[in-house]
């Protein structure tokens, strides 16, 4: 799931390469290393002003999070995760969105029928 302007940069950006084994590449066309990755992610986060630790694994856990709370199912998620099992999805899913808080209890519509009596 990538918006449609990064598409387009991904496009251009593989048909102006050189070489084709890697989608981005560090020094000497080499596989970018992880603290490379690292690197570029905390960089990123600096300059969106986020002051809390980021990783990598951490972008994963916050789109599954972001999917879930804007109504997205379970099992979506999942297989946009690659999961084998929803129980795993759900460990990345830190849901506690004012929308779940909200939803009211079923003895809550008992006793406003009774009420109503």
């Amino acid at each position: 799931i990538l918006a449609k302007n990064v598409q387009e940069d991904l496009k251009q950006h593989i048909n102006e390469r050189t070489v084709v084994s890697f989608l981005f590449s560090g020094r000497r066309q080499a596989t970018l290393s992880t603290r490379t990755i690292q690197a570029i992610i905390k960089q990123a986060a600096r300059k969106a002003g986020i002051s809390k630790k980021i990783h990598p694994h951490t972008l994963r856990h916050s789109f599954a999070t972001h999917l879930l709370e804007n109504g997205y199912d379970l099992l979506t998620v999942q297989a946009l995760l690659g999961h084998q099992s929803p129980e795993t999805t759900m460990i990345y899913a830190h849901i506690v969105s004012p929308r779940l808080l909200s939803v009211k209890s079923p003895l809550d519509c008992l006793e406003s029928y009774d009420n109503q009596k």
